[in-house]
């Protein structure tokens, strides 16, 4: 699968595309998300990361296919690598 990478308001997105055929725009992590993610502690650091990068609730990231979820929480966490 590509994702598309773009830039809008001097801001880099990843344009991902899940099983539904939805686009969703991952903000790539600036040092404040950083220490967003640090401030967090838990195991649901990685998930808060990504509801903040991709504008979804919590709820709404829940809510979608365990396919769809994992695949944005990968591309997050690679942005961490």
């Amino acid at each position: 699968m590509k994702n598309n990478i773009i830039e809008e308001n001097n801001e880099k997105y990843t344009v991902v595309t899940l099983s539904d055929k939805r686009e969703i725009k991952i903000r790539h992590p600036k040092g404040r998300d950083v220490r967003f993610m640090m401030s967090g502690g838990g195991q649901n650091v990685l998930f808060r990361l990504t509801s903040n990068l991709t504008c979804l609730s919590e709820e709404e990231l829940e809510n979608l296919d365990a396919k769809d979820c994992t695949m944005l929480l990968k591309e997050v966490s690679n942005f961490l690598a």
